[in-house]
């Protein structure tokens, strides 16, 4: 790695180099980094990085931020948001749907299915009765019908973070995480966070500070 580094194409900050150009390796800086996106920083400089290793040092920067404050009104929607795009973009081809992603597309299949059997009960409900027989055969027809939807809805939201995750280059992706490590250094420890991010990464041989 040459020497101070040049962390400009992640967004660093003037502050940042300032803080590097007191240190004579990266190998000292690293030991002694104050803040987790400064680490994310140093990381992502080391040189001939794999396209495996760039993921890892993404991956460990989102484990170091921790999980997302998540609202229920999230699992009704369905865009992707940038955290779960970078979360696709660090598992790459391993990356495989986890129960909150599947949540968000399965309450959209049950969203599809419910409506749809409101809209054919309200033209053919009376044939099935009323009362209790009918509010079963609806019940049944929505579960039904999600059980139908709910394997095309979870492909579906593969390809939606697979398609977001093809936008990012690594650049972005440390731009991205650092902001991710920012905030929430604003209500944790940024030492402690930074010594997280750096217990992530000690099996990352190509982590050469020296």
């Amino acid at each position: 790695m040459s020497w101070p580094p040049d962390a400009a194409r992640f967004g660093a900050s003037a502050e940042f180099a300032d803080w590097a150009r007191t240190f004579p390796s990266a190998k000292s800086a690293w030991l002694a980094c104050p803040k987790p996106e400064w680490s994310l920083w140093l990381a992502a400089e080391v040189p001939n990085l794999s396209k495996d290793e760039q993921r890892t040092v993404v991956r460990a920067a989102l484990e170091t931020a921790g999980d997302v404050r998540s609202s229920y009104l999230m699992f009704l929607r369905a865009w992707v948001g940038p955290r779960e795009a970078l979360e696709a973009w660090s598992r790459g081809d391993r990356y495989r749907l986890d129960s909150r992603q599947k949540l968000i597309a399965g309450n959209l299949a049950f969203v599809l299915a419910l409506s749809g059997v409101i809209a054919l009960d309200h033209v053919y409900g009376a044939l099935f009765g009323t009362g209790t027989l009918r509010a079963f055969g609806q019940a049944a027809a929505v579960m039904i019908a999600w059980a139908a939807l709910a394997p095309f809805a979870w492909m579906i939201r593969r390809r939606q973070l697979d398609g977001a995750a093809r936008t990012l280059s690594f650049d972005e992706a440390v731009k991205a995480a650092a902001t991710l490590l920012q905030n929430t250094a604003r209500d944790r420890d940024a030492a402690t966070l930074a010594a997280s991010f750096r217990g992530s990464l000690r099996t990352f041989s190509s982590t050469d500070f020296g």
